[in-house]
């Protein structure tokens, strides 16, 4: 075992060390510098390559909405968009218009959609929702797809079966509580009439006879249900939009001629850099 001391004076060649850092670093620059006509050369042709990316290549736009359901656990969503954007992703444009209900061109303009559910990776108490993405070829019909997809999520036969019966439970209650009030009414009449023509005490009235204050006790009851039927009313769908698309004039892909140029600059150098390096043995 090699003592304390020993290791103490153990000699490090700082000298060397920072000759091969300096090395490292100056021998690219020295190459550019000697061989600047290579390098040139290199920088021009991937400047060509990103001319012919940002102006050959379509454009492609992109915006996103966001659904939230109304069942904190609902999942199925997910995989009926997954069908839309594999048929996306298969170029089958034909059976998305057919699906969504749409014209057949605006379906051809749909290229991708993306969809990201921060749920299934965070705690189970997170708020589900989900941001959908769509990528288009153009940016005039972002809400024509986010709408007939929002339909086609409404329409699903499961969905749709969840809201029918809450739409008749909700109709139900509200004709309930219609019946109540008419009933709570007459009733509140025809003890205000006894306590008129009572020949005893209203004390007395108000003890032979039924309570008025049970009976507006029950009628603000009616009223307080009937606005929350107005509530679950507003909130009927299964998928409530957070957020619609907002269409941006600039394309996400290409991306912009500067940022293009820059990358090809620094690709140029650095192919030439190799290229030297592999011809001349550098």
């Amino acid at each position: 075992m090699a003592h304390p001391s020993d290791l103490n004076n153990d000699p490090i060649d700082i000298g060397n060390f920072l000759s091969r850092l300096r090395s490292f670093v100056l021998t690219p620059i020295h190459l550019v510098i000697k061989y600047k006509t290579t390098v040139l050369m290199h920088v021009c042709v991937w400047l060509l390559l990103a001319c012919l990316v940002r102006f050959a290549l379509p454009p492609a736009y992109r915006a996103t909405f966001i659904i939230r359901p109304s069942d904190p656990k609902e999942r199925f969503h997910l995989r009926i968009i997954g069908d839309v954007a594999t048929l996306a992703k298969q170029k089958n444009h034909a059976a998305i218009a057919n699906l969504l209900q749409i014209d057949a061109v605006i379906a051809s303009e749909l290229e991708a959609i993306e969809l990201y559910n921060p749920s299934f990776k965070q705690s189970p108490d997170s708020i589900n929702f989900t941001e959908v993405g769509l990528v288009m070829k153009s940016n005039k019909n972002f809400e024509v797809i986010q709408n007939a997809l929002l339909n086609y999520l409404h329409n699903n036969p499961y969905f749709k079966k969840i809201r029918d019966v809450q739409v008749r439970q909700i109709k139900l209650t509200e004709n309930r509580i219609k019946v109540d009030l008419v009933e709570l009414d007459s009733l509140k009449q025809l003890q205000q009439e006894a306590l008129r023509h009572s020949a005893v005490s209203s004390q007395v009235a108000v003890s032979d006879f039924l309570d008025p204050v049970a009976a507006y006790t029950l009628a603000i009851d009616r009223v307080y249900k009937q606005g929350s039927l107005e509530g679950q009313k507003a909130f009927i769908d299964n998928f409530q939009l957070i957020k619609a698309t907002t269409a941006f004039d600039r394309p996400s892909f290409p991306p912009r001629l500067l940022v293009l140029v820059l990358l090809a600059f620094g690709a140029g150098i650095l192919t030439a850099i190799l290229y030297v390096v592999l011809k001349h043995g550098r």
